[in-house]
């Protein structure tokens, strides 16, 4: 066989190469690599070696400059499509965190996770009229899942009937920050939930002061607690629960015929501890150590 005899029947192998690669990405209009020249197998664009050794890549696709386009499928090598194939997968249950908190989500229709358009966070700039962009996708109609809390409300003085803010009825002073309301820029229960809708940074709050965020946009704040109170001498602890001991005793047992206390409420500890050199035979001794009748 002379050499232009062969360079033929390369030439009409890597023609019918071509046209089975077509026929296996179902795309007929489409020119793969090795269609039209003298191209002969697909051993090329896998690794030189197997498993892990010198120059394979354990199966996977390559193409000629080296660079991996993706797992192998051996009935679309060529068109390889992720999004695609995220399509036939099954949804799950649960709404997009990412299209909560931004209002568009990179995976589009291939989420598997659920984008609901009506459950958007707030453009915190559309509060005070400040959105300036034409193309924002956060929510710009306020309500009582994605607005923060009203701070005047909680002080009872908020005298608007169109508030933009939400008012929190189930608040305490000392609530917690919703991690849910600061995270993703909005919480399910609203109004009625019992912890306040702020934009601070949950875990800096709960940790004392440490975020595993490095740029988080949260802001990092720090609630100040009620100083506890001087523990006192365990012999006046001692003095003042026998002192209200006897006070809710004489209430209920020391009533006299006409309706009046044997003793009144308002007695100091010094003359409680006293009484039993004045009190009557019935009423309480109170001594150091106990109480006797």
């Amino acid at each position: 066989m002379t050499g232009a005899d062969n360079n033929a029947l390369l030439e009409e192998i890597a023609q019918l190469a071509g046209a089975i690669n077509r026929h296996k990405s179902k795309n007929h209009g489409f020119k793969p690599s090795s269609y039209g020249s003298s191209y002969v197998a697909q051993d090329s664009y896998r690794g030189r070696g197997r498993g892990r050794g010198r120059g394979g890549n354990r199966g996977g696709f390559r193409s000629r400059g080296g660079r991996y386009r993706g797992n192998f499928s051996q009935r679309n090598p060529y068109n390889y499509d992720a999004s695609a194939s995220r399509l036939s997968l099954p949804k799950i249950d649960s709404f997009c965190s990412i299209y909560t908190r931004t209002g568009t989500c990179s995976q589009g229709q291939a989420c598997r996770y659920i984008h609901d358009a009506s459950r958007v966070a707030l453009c915190r700039a559309s509060l005070h009229g400040e959105c300036r962009n034409p193309t924002c996708t956060l929510s710009h109609e306020p309500n009582e899942h994605n607005a923060p809390l009203c701070t005047h409300f909680a002080q009872g003085r908020c005298t608007r009937d169109d508030c933009k803010y939400t008012h929190m009825v189930n608040l305490t002073r000392d609530a917690p920050t919703c991690r849910a309301f600061a995270l993703e820029g909005w919480c399910d229960a609203g109004a009625k939930c019992t912890k306040c809708h702020i934009y601070h940074c949950p875990d800096f709050e709960e940790s004392g002061g440490k975020c595993p965020r490095p740029q988080c946009p949260l802001k990092h704040v720090l609630r100040l607690k009620k100083p506890a109170q001087p523990s006192e001498p365990k012999a006046q602890e001692e003095k003042v629960s026998v002192s209200s001991l006897l006070q809710s005793l004489t209430r209920e047992d020391g009533e006299d015929e006409d309706g009046t206390d044997t003793y009144e409420s308002s007695s100091s500890d010094e003359d409680i501890e006293h009484s039993s050199s004045t009190a009557p035979e019935n009423s309480l001794a109170v001594n150091d150590d106990f109480v006797s009748l």
